[in-house]
Parts: C-alpha cells; sequence; structure tokens
C-alpha cells in the first residue's frame, strides 16, 4: 500500500510517497513533535535535517565502539 505523508515547506506543499505503513506512522508522530507550526520554514527543516543526521552519527559511532567487542569471523 503507498501512502503520502505531506509537509508544508515554506507555504508550499511536498508530498511524499512512503510504503511502510508503521515508518508513516512514526514519521507522522516525529514530525508533529519536531515541527510545531504546519507551515516550516527552510531554516527550520535544514536545522532539524542536521540535527538528525548528527545523531545518526552518533549512534553508529557508539555501535562502531561496541561492535570492537566482537570478533570479526
Amino acid at each position: 500500500m503507498n501512502n503520502t505523508i505531506t509537509l508544508m515547506v515554506h507555504s508550499q506543499n511536498f508530498d511524499v510517497a512512503i510504503e511502510d505503513e508503521d515508518f508513516i506512522i512514526f514519521l507522522a508522530v516525529t514530525m508533529q513533535q519536531d515541527f510545531k507550526n504546519i507551515n516550516v520554514s527552510r531554516l527550520e527543516l535544514l536545522n532539524k535535517y542536521v540535527s538528525k543526521v548528527y545523531e545518526l552519527y552518533q549512534m553508529e559511532n557508539e555501535l562502531d565502539k561496541i561492535m570492537k567487542y566482537f570478533p570479526q569471523s
């Protein structure tokens, strides 16, 4: 099933198609938490994107540290 989620950036709607129904629910909830206004500014969107990428970077670094304790086969 193909679902879409709409994000309004700088007064323009953008529809994003998402196939995973569980992810679309997660994304909708996360977007409501991250963006308090219906209409998101470009700067706010960019700041949130950079913040999320930094979170991912930190998680990958932590996983790398943990993986060092497991022998490679």
